[in-house]
């Protein structure tokens, strides 16, 4: 018998019993939480479930938001079940799974139309607009957002307009009008305060900072992102932890402190890595590269690159790939390949007049003004000068002519995930002494699963003899 093939077979079980293992682990948290509580509360504990777990965990987040619908679906609840569908749309937004986002919060919407519930709608709209936001779609965006401001001013709705300001903050920054974009987030911040919201406070300070960095004034940029930092500590909350981390690093990249900006920016991407925040991982890879870039280890920058616009072409984000391929004209000037750098500079012009970002178009004028003068076409070269300058004084900010050589990089927060729209009650966690049938059936299954790891490594050993045997006979 060859014993080798069986290693595939024995590698899957063992896979299987970690998986079985880890999804008895999650029905046992789930029973014990809900062990006592009314049928009609379930679903409300498995939300906020979903809530501890979905900024660390997305694997639990999915599985407590799964079994939320579920509950609802039970007990026929159209208002309960719509809730358990906008949780769910928030955890697959949060790791990256735009579409299915999309067609959980419209079931959701659909839900909240059947009770007459306005700010559940609202709330929806939101988050629908902030995908949009999030592949670039600024004009859809804005209608979405424009639609949930309407609702949740007619309802006096603080907290929502809070959310949908900080939103429309964002497009504006996009849309290079920072100035509206400061009065916006400004106004945003305020109610925050107003209400002692820790959590929109905090994407306030994230995007104001953003504003501040775009204007050159790294000071107030480190004040705002620390203290979203600290605020993102306090609330455990890992994904904002993350991107406050890696804009920290990209501040220190422009001061020209790039063993600081190092540090941030690796330790920003090991968290990313580690929660599952793809789109987040790409803005990390971005700076990262940059650093490379600046000790002249430019394949190294390269490969990064690479990474980075495979997965933003798997996430549908086109800002980001604009960037990217900045990145990558910027990396191949340093090398004095100016005529594949300006296929790059294109095509990341071409994205960024696509979709309407006036920061990333700007920072592509700049380039292709350095890659002609460089092929001594000067014609071409005063040309997209002339256009620097116009769109330059359009926008009224001062850019670094050093380290924003290739844009930014940096993360917006989006509030997508935090539109939660009601309180849910605490349950106090019980054991498994008022469920003994539950407790047998935990324990014989400890005993079969100990037996079979048992068999499982003494088949190992014996087929790690073999092999010795076979590679010395």
């Amino acid at each position: 018998m060859n014993f080798l093939l069986l290693r595939p077979m024995v590698l899957i079980m063992l896979l299987f019993l970690f998986s079985e293992i880890k999804s008895q682990d999650y029905y046992h948290e789930m029973d014990s939480a809900l062990t006592g509580v009314q049928p009609n509360e379930k679903v409300k504990v498995l939300i906020d479930l979903t809530k501890q777990y979905r900024n660390h965990n997305a694997s639990k987040a999915l599985f407590f938001a799964r079994q939320a619908i579920a509950k609802g679906e039970e007990i026929s609840d159209n208002r309960t079940i719509a809730d358990a569908f906008k949780n769910l749309g928030a955890v697959y937004y949060l790791s990256g799974y735009y579409d299915s986002a999309i067609v959980y919060f419209e079931k959701s919407m659909n839900g909240y139309s059947l009770v007459g519930d306005s700010i559940g709608i609202a709330g929806n709209l939101n988050n629908i607009g902030v995908i949009y936001l999030e592949r670039s779609s600024y004009d859809t965006a804005a209608l979405f957002f424009s639609q949930s401001l309407a609702i949740k001013t007619s309802l006096n709705d603080s907290l929502g307009c809070a959310r949908t300001l900080l939103n429309l903050g964002i497009i504006f920054q996009e849309k290079g009008d920072y100035q509206q974009s400061h009065a916006y987030l400004i106004n945003a911040r305020e109610i925050n305060l107003k209400i002692k919201n820790d959590e929109g406070l905090m994407d306030c300070l994230i995007n104001l900072g953003y504003v501040y960095l775009l204007v050159s004034d790294f000071e107030k940029a480190l004040q705002s992102y620390n203290l979203a930092l600290d605020l993102a500590n306090k609330l455990n909350d890992r994904y904002s932890g993350a991107l406050c981390l890696n804009n920290i690093g990209d501040v220190f990249f422009r001061m020209g402190e790039f063993l600081k900006a190092e540090k941030y920016i690796t330790d920003a991407f090991l968290k990313r890595e580690e929660i599952g925040d793809k789109s987040g991982m790409i803005t990390s890879l971005i700076n990262m590269a940059k650093i490379f870039e600046k000790s002249a280890n430019y394949a190294r920058a390269n490969e990064l690159y690479i990474q980075a616009l495979k997965i933003a072409g798997e996430l549908g984000e086109s800002r980001k790939e604009a960037d990217i391929l900045a990145g990558m004209s910027f990396n191949l000037r340093k090398q004095r390949n100016f005529e594949h750098a300006l296929q790059f500079t294109g095509q990341s012009l071409e994205i960024a007049e696509r979709i309407g970002s006036k920061s990333q178009i700007l920072m592509n004028y700049k380039d292709f003004v350095f890659l002609y003068s460089a092929i001594n076409a000067q014609d071409s070269a005063e040309k997209y000068l002339e256009k620097y300058h116009e769109l330059k004084n359009v926008l009224d900010v001062s850019l670094s002519d050093d380290n924003a050589e290739s844009g930014s990089g940096m993360d917006l927060a989006r509030s997508a995930s935090k539109s939660g729209g009601f309180a849910l009650k605490t349950q106090a966690w019980k054991g498994f002494q008022h469920n003994e049938t539950l407790l047998v059936v935990m324990t014989t299954s400890i005993v079969i699963i100990s037996g079979l790891l048992v068999f499982i490594f003494l088949l190992l050993a014996f087929l790690s003899i073999n092999n010795r045997r076979n590679r010395y006979f």
